[in-house]
């Protein structure tokens, strides 16, 4: 194979390498947000891994201190409702919020349908949701809908 033949070859799996990622990567969906926090923002990931669990990576921008939205909050919770279940919500973990109101959390649940949403809450280990959901949506067997 000489020169030529092996650059044309190299941008040809360069352009297939691109199509692959790209056309693997899952779109953000926004969150539906309280009038509470009207410059809160939020965006949710949904993938299935290779367990068939889903994946969620939950991001939000401008979302006021804990403490604002709610008195007694010291942070907030993200927490999963299945959907056509006899269960109570399920805490998934605190979402933290840095010095420029932006936060991420990225965690796993077995369960494919069910609602997601925010809280403000006094405690990160809360059992039960005590507060007025900041952020919100369904996902539907593993879609954001």
């Amino acid at each position: 194979m000489d020169i030529k033949n092996t650059k044309a070859l190299g941008g040809l799996v360069t352009v297939l390498t691109s199509v692959v990622v790209c056309s693997c990567s899952t779109p953000s969906k926004p969150l539906s947000a309280s009038n509470r926090i009207p410059a809160g923002q939020g965006s949710v990931r949904v993938r299935t891994d290779s367990n068939q669990n889903t994946t969620l990576e939950i991001a939000v921008n401008h979302l006021a201190p804990p403490d604002r939205v709610s008195l007694d909050s010291k942070t907030y919770v993200v927490w999963i409702e299945p959907i056509g279940e006899e269960s109570r919500p399920q805490n998934l973990g605190a979402l933290s919020i840095d010095p420029n109101l932006n936060g991420r959390l990225e965690t796993v649940t077995p369960f494919r349908s069910f609602d997601l949403f925010v809280t403000a809450e006094p405690s990160a280990i809360t059992l039960r949701p005590s507060g007025e959901r900041m952020l919100w949506a369904q996902v539907n067997d593993g879609r954001v809908s």
